[in-house]
């Protein structure tokens, strides 16, 4: 008898650090996204990668990652959002691949005010805790369904000998 087991992937993404000494920093959270790998692989990446092209010019001219601060500073390569015709079709273009594309968000926060307050001997790293967290649901959403998976997880710190372009 031959069984078909669809494989999943959790894409994970933090906004925040685990700084736990500046309240202008007070909350940490952790998004997964969950799809099935095939569904990542052959429509999420490239609806992205296509997105990127378009609006950024993501190569040839410089490997664009989308995060949120720099998108919101308008930094470049961003810089082009200030055009307000611009913005509004990379708005648009954007909501339409979050309403289009298959996938399932799950997000785990903490607010680390309160977590300092409440352990006051010793605390779990909020990543850490977030991480765990967000991959106990994960786990437990996999057994529910029956399907196995995998988790990627975006760098946090990027050195010289990373593997990824800068």
């Amino acid at each position: 008898m031959f069984f078909v087991i669809m494989a999943c992937r959790l894409f994970i993404d933090e906004v925040g650090n685990d700084d736990t000494r500046s309240p202008s920093e007070r909350y940490l959270s952790l998004t997964g996204i969950i799809t099935k790998t095939h569904g990542h692989d052959r429509r999420i990446t490239p609806a992205i990668e296509t997105l990127k092209a378009k609006f950024f010019g993501h190569p040839p001219r410089k490997v664009v990652v989308l995060h949120r601060r720099e998108i919101v500073r308008r930094e470049p390569p961003f810089d082009c959002l200030w055009d307000d015709d611009t913005n509004a079709k990379w708005e648009d273009a954007l909501i339409g691949l979050i309403e289009y594309l298959p996938y399932i968000a799950i997000t785990v926060m903490i607010d680390k005010l309160e977590h300092v307050e409440k352990y006051t001997v010793w605390q779990f790293n909020p990543y850490h805790y977030c991480m765990r967290a967000l991959i106990e649901r994960y786990v437990l959403w996999l057994n529910r369904h029956g399907l196995i998976g995998d988790v990627v997880v975006e760098p946090r710190f990027k050195s010289k000998r990373c593997c990824y372009p800068t």
